[in-house]
């Protein structure tokens, strides 16, 4: 808007929009992100059997079968008492009683995630029988592209909604930039130029965030989106009332992937990518109904 300055003709006042600063910055976010490997669960049978002897004098127990891997093993148990005398015997799977025995009987029984089998008797007698074991271990197999670790331009990212929908990385919803900004104001220093004159200029903490997701181009899949948030600090000339705007000039991602890290606790493995978001930022200090005198005739 342009208005005549009646005590001065020459002048005239004009409303507009004034840049207190600018500049071109460049920032990275770093991030570490865990990709599970999908696993493929094989069965694979196993059967063994044999006899057992139960000395009384000692009193101790005979340990049939133990899970000495981290396998989920589910099977069934056969055991026999063939014993001369009279006698039970006491059959434990993973430390808990399940079933006695007495002399000249079987019984089998199945069960899930068998970790121990013994066996222990409180007769005055020696015992003795067979022991048949039929088992089935499942074993996880993992499986992935290779070039995964070959060839990083295999992976592909790029920039979402918090649903993954596709955003276009210059867009200001892809990487939204906010001051955070505290109750007492900016915090001002006081900074020599190369003229010996002081000028006073803040700082100014962003706040960035947003959501991307990572592509394997071989086989089409894609993660869930992945939030990022990463702060920063610059010093501008930003007075009272003025306001920060960001825009994304250029973009770009990296990613570089470590392979087999391994749980050895849940038996599960997955790799890592290293993903770096590389900005540039235009940023600008505006404020709003700046009025400004110009020289000059008003053509009618």
């Amino acid at each position: 808007m342009l208005k005549a300055n009646t005590t001065n003709p020459i002048c005239h006042s004009i409303n507009v929009k004034k840049v207190f600063d600018w500049i071109s910055h460049s920032s990275t976010i770093n991030l570490k992100v865990p990709i599970f490997i999908k696993q493929k669960v094989r069965v694979r049978p196993e059967q063994s059997s044999g006899d057992f002897f139960i000395d009384y004098k000692k009193q101790k127990s005979v340990l049939l079968w133990e899970n000495s891997s981290c396998l989920h093993i589910t099977g069934t148990i056969t055991i026999t008492n063939y014993s001369k005398d009279k006698g039970e015997i006491n059959v434990f799977i993973n430390e808990n009683c399940l079933f006695s025995i007495k002399k000249n009987y079987s019984r089998s029984v199945t069960v899930d995630g068998i970790q121990s089998i013994y066996l222990t008797s409180n007769s005055k007698h020696n015992c003795s029988g067979r022991f048949v074991l039929k088992l089935n271990k499942k074993i996880k197999t993992l499986e992935y592209p290779k070039n995964y670790f070959e060839k990083p331009e295999e992976i592909e990212c790029f920039f979402t909604d918090r649903y993954g929908k596709l955003i276009d990385s210059y867009s200001k919803e892809a990487i939204k930039c906010k001051e955070i900004r505290k109750a007492l104001g900016r915090e001002s220093y006081k900074v020599m130029l190369a003229n010996g004159d002081l000028v006073s200029i803040q700082k100014i903490r962003l706040k960035q965030e947003g959501y991307f997701c990572i592509k394997f181009k071989d086989n089409n899949c894609c993660t869930e989106p992945i939030p990022f948030l990463s702060e920063e600090t610059l010093l501008l000339f930003a007075p009272a009332n003025t306001k920060i705007h960001s825009k994304i000039e250029k973009v770009h991602f990296h990613t570089a992937v470590v392979p087999n890290i391994k749980n050895r606790k849940e038996c599960t493995s997955h790799f890592e990518i290293y993903v770096s978001i590389s900005l540039k930022q235009s940023i600008e200090v505006t404020k709003d109904n700046e009025i400004l005198l110009v020289k000059g005739k008003l053509i009618v």
